[in-house]
């Protein structure tokens, strides 16, 4: 039967994968360009009306925005919140970093040990490593979402567990590059303590093998042992190694038996 896939990715896409869809029958890339001012304008009229920005801002967003509006977006949150246009950023991530900074330092220490999960995350998981009732995590959580930091997803890939994820990928970068590596190791090693709490090791190897080595990575580079988790990590990566060359990926099979 017919069948049609649809694939969004950044730019950087292409500098990774020089040829992605070349030579490939019936394979389109459509590049979107920056908003035109007029597309760009309405948006942020709807914005600014939503969040009852005074209208005398429009023009200094849209100057701003360049037809980015992810910018836009993220501009008229930020002023909506207190933010003085004067004192705001001019790129995409310095928005989303102060934006963060207006959180508490709960929300925010949240936000982070959820960006170190990945796009996708699971209240659970954040709670083990908060250390914090579920309870409160998904009172925390609900604000953020109120504030159009996350969303909750309708239905979770892992049963019994409230799934979230971040509104853009940028929200999640942003949170994720602001923790030290040291506590960003400690974090993966947890987030891969929860993964193996949960049983079937084999269903998730890869995700389990991908935090490990992010864990041992940090570790290394902030001159940290590894010794409490080497022997966990190396069964992880020998079963994602598995997995990997059961799929036929072979190049993902050697990565992980590279680093077992």
């Amino acid at each position: 039967m017919p069948l049609l896939i649809v694939g969004t990715a950044r730019p950087e896409l292409l500098s990774r994968r020089a040829g992605w869809g070349g030579g490939k029958p019936n394979a389109l890339t459509v590049s979107l360009p920056p908003l035109s001012d007029s597309e760009a304008g309405r948006m942020v009229a709807a914005m600014v009306e939503h969040a009852l920005i005074p209208a005398a801002l429009r023009e200094v967003v849209l100057e701003r925005a360049q037809g980015n509006p992810l910018y836009a977006e993220e501009f008229a949150r930020l002023v909506s919140e207190g933010g003085r246009v004067e004192d705001l950023p001019e790129s995409v991530q310095g928005i989303i970093a102060a934006r963060l900074d207006t959180l508490t330092r709960d929300e925010k220490e949240l936000l982070q040990a959820a960006a170190v999960v990945g796009k996708v995350f699971w209240s659970g998981a954040v709670s083990g490593m908060q250390e914090r009732s579920r309870s409160e995590v998904e009172e925390s959580l609900h604000g953020l979402e109120r504030r159009e930091f996350v969303r909750r997803e309708r239905r979770s890939s892992v049963a019994g567990e409230t799934e979230y994820a971040f509104r853009h990928i940028l929200v999640r970068d942003v949170a994720y590059g602001q923790i030290p590596k040291g506590t960003r190791a400690e974090r993966h090693v947890q987030m891969a303590a929860w993964l193996e709490s949960l049983g079937r090791s084999a269903d998730h190897a890869e995700l389990l093998a991908q935090h490990y080595l992010s864990a041992m990575e940090l570790a290394r580079s902030a001159g940290r042992s590894t010794d409490t988790y080497v022997i966990r990590a190396r069964e992880a990566f020998s079963d994602a190694g598995d997995r990997a060359m059961a799929l036929n990926s072979f190049a993902g099979a050697a990565r992980y038996y590279g680093a077992a």
